[in-house]
C-alpha cells in the first residue's frame, strides 16, 4: 500500500487503475485467460451522461442536488428497486461511480489447456456483471467493464479527465453485504434447470456430438485440401499452356498482375471511419461528437487504422487525425487525442519484440475490435444501422446480400431476353382475350392459330423450294 500511495502522490501518474481479477504473474500485457482469482462482481455507472438525455435528466438532477450520503442512498435505493442485492462498496470515481459486490469465497479459476474462457467460471462472472449492468442501464451503466479483464480507478487516485483533478474516493463500505458467489449467481441468473443425473447424461451426449463434429471437420478439411491441390495443379498447367507454349522456361510469378485487394485493411478501416462519421451526424445535430463519447470514437478510429501502419507506426496518429477531424471537436484533437492514443502507437512499435508468455502476431501489434464488439460499445440501434455500411449486424448484412443477389439475378434475366412481370402481363393475350371477341373457346382459338401457322410454314417452304 505504501508503494501505491507513493505512485498516487507522484506527479508522474495522473491516473491509477486496478484490475478486477488477480493475475499469478506480472507481465507487460495481461489477458483474460491469465486470471487466477476473482473476488467480486462490479458495475461502472457513467452517471454524468444522464444530463445529456431527456429520459435521464431527472435522475441526473437528483444526483447533482445531493451530497455524498444522499447519492449513496440514491444508488442503494435504485439497487433495491431493481431487485439487486445491496453492494458491499460504493466508489465515486470523479465523473461517475462504480459498485462492488464482494464474495465471501474468492473464485479460483482453473482452466485446462485449450479450453475457451467462456466455459470457465470467468464466463459466469461476466454473465453476472452483464445482468447487473442490464438492471442498472437506466443509470447509464457502462457495458465495456463487464469483461473480466477490465480496469477501474483506485480510491485515492486523481481523475484529471474532467478538469483540474477530482479524487476517486470510497464513500460506502458494508462488509455485512458480502455474499457467496453461488448466492449472487442464483439471485441474478437463477438456479440450474437440470438435476445432477440429467447433467451427466447431457454431458455424455455433448461429448458424443463433439466427437462426431471433430471427425466430420477432419474429413471435410482433408477433402478441401485435396481439392485445393487439384485446382492449383490445373491452374498451373493452364498457365503453362497459355503463356509458355513451345518454351521450356516456366515463370511462376513474372507474368502475374497484382490485383487491388477488395477487402484490404485500408479499405476496411475507411469504411469504419465513414460509419463513425455518419453515426456522429445521426446522434448530434452539428455532426460533432459530444462529451463523453470522444475518447471511444477516437480510440475506435485508431484501432481500425492501426492494422496497416505496422511498418510506420509514427504516422498512425497523423493519418487518423486527418480522417476524423471533420466530426471531432478541434479542442479535443489539439489537446487530448494524441495523449489518449499513444498506447496504440507503442503497441505497434513494440510489435516485433518477443516477450515471455506472448506470441508474436497480429493480435499483439494493435487492438483488433470485431464489428459486433464495436456495435456493442457504441450501442448502435437497428434504426441507425439502416444508414451505415460496415457497422451493421449479421442479419442486416444477410438481408442486404439477399437484396443485391435478387437485383443481380433480375438484371441477368433482362440481359438474357426475359421481360419483367408487368411487361409480360400487359402484352399477354390473357389481357386482350381475342377468343371472347370471336365467341369461341380459348382452346379452339389456339388450335385454329396453330393450324394457320402450320399452313403458312408449308406455303413458305413451297415458295422457297
Amino acid at each position: 500500500m505504501s508503494q501505491i500511495q507513493a505512485l498516487i502522490d507522484s506527479e508522474k501518474f495522473h491516473a491509477l487503475y486496478r484490475a478486477q481479477g488477480l493475475f499469478p504473474r506480472i507481465r507487460k500485457t495481461q489477458k483474460k485467460q491469465d486470471i487466477s482469482v476473482i473476488t467480486h462482481a462490479w458495475v461502472d455507472l457513467d452517471i454524468y451522461k444522464l444530463q445529456n438525455t431527456p429520459e435521464g435528466f431527472e435522475l441526473w438532477k437528483i444526483w447533482a442536488d445531493n451530497d455524498d450520503p444522499g447519492r449513496v442512498s440514491f444508488l442503494l435505493g435504485e439497487c433495491m428497486a431493481c431487485g439487486l442485492p445491496l453492494p458491499s462498496e460504493v466508489i465515486f470515481s470523479g465523473g461517475g461511480a462504480y459498485m462492488l459486490w464482494e464474495f465471501t469465497d474468492p473464485v479460483f479459476i482453473r482452466r485446462k489447456r485449450g479450453q475457451p474462457v467462456g466455459k470457465t467460471y470467468i464466463g459466469i462472472i461476466e454473465r453476472i456483471n452483464k445482468a447487473i449492468q442490464q438492471k442498472l442501464i437506466h443509470l447509464s451503466a457502462d457495458p465495456v467493464p463487464v469483461s473480466a479483464d477490465s480496469i477501474l480507478r483506485i480510491p485515492g487516485s486523481i481523475n484529471y479527465k474532467y478538469g483540474s483533478g477530482t479524487p476517486c474516493r470510497m464513500v460506502y463500505r458494508n462488509p455485512a453485504n458480502r455474499m457467496s458467489s453461488d448466492d449472487l449467481k442464483t439471485s441474478l441468473l437463477g438456479r440450474d434447470q437440470y438435476t445432477p443425473e440429467q447433467k451427466v447424461i447431457r454431458f455424455e451426449a455433448y461429448k458424443e456430438i463433439e466427437r462426431k463434429r471433430k471427425k466430420a471437420f477432419r474429413e471435410s478439411q482433408k477433402k478441401y485440401d485435396e481439392q485445393g491441390r487439384k485446382w492449383a495443379e490445373e491452374r498451373l498447367q493452364k498457365d503453362i499452356r497459355q503463356n509458355h507454349a513451345g518454351s521450356n522456361v516456366i515463370a511462376l510469378f513474372g507474368d502475374q498482375v497484382k490485383r487491388p485487394a477488395k477487402h484490404s485493411p485500408a479499405r476496411h478501416s475507411n469504411r469504419i471511419v465513414a460509419d463513425l462519421r455518419t453515426l456522429a451526424r445521426l446522434r448530434w445535430s452539428d455532426g460533432i461528437v459530444g462529451k463523453g463519447c470522444r475518447d471511444i470514437f477516437g480510440h475506435l478510429a485508431v484501432s481500425a487504422c492501426s492494422g496497416h501502419f505496422r511498418e510506420k507506426p509514427e504516422r498512425l496518429l497523423d493519418y487518423v487525425a486527418g480522417q476524423i477531424a471533420d466530426f471531432m471537436p478541434a479542442d479535443y484533437m489539439k489537446n487530448e487525442f494524441r495523449p489518449h492514443n499513444r498506447n496504440s502507437v507503442k503497441m505497434l512499435e513494440n510489435a516485433g519484440e518477443k516477450t515471455s508468455g506472448r506470441k508474436n502476431g497480429l493480435s499483439d501489434s494493435h487492438y483488433a475490435y470485431t464489428i459486433d464488439r464495436i456495435i456493442q460499445v457504441l450501442d448502435i440501434s437497428i434504426k441507425e444501422m439502416e444508414t451505415l455500411k460496415c457497422l451493421v449486424s449479421d442479419s442486416i448484412k444477410k438481408e442486404r446480400r439477399k437484396q443485391a443477389d435478387r437485383k443481380y439475378q433480375a438484371d441477368k434475366r433482362r440481359k438474357a431476353g426475359a421481360v419483367d412481370r408487368d411487361t409480360y402481363e400487359n402484352t399477354s393475350l390473357n389481357k386482350e382475350r381475342p377468343w371472347e371477341v370471336e365467341g369461341i373457346s380459348r382452346a379452339s382459338w389456339y388450335r385454329r392459330e396453330k393450324k394457320v401457322r402450320k399452313i403458312a410454314v408449308i406455303r413458305l417452304m413451297a415458295e422457297v423450294g
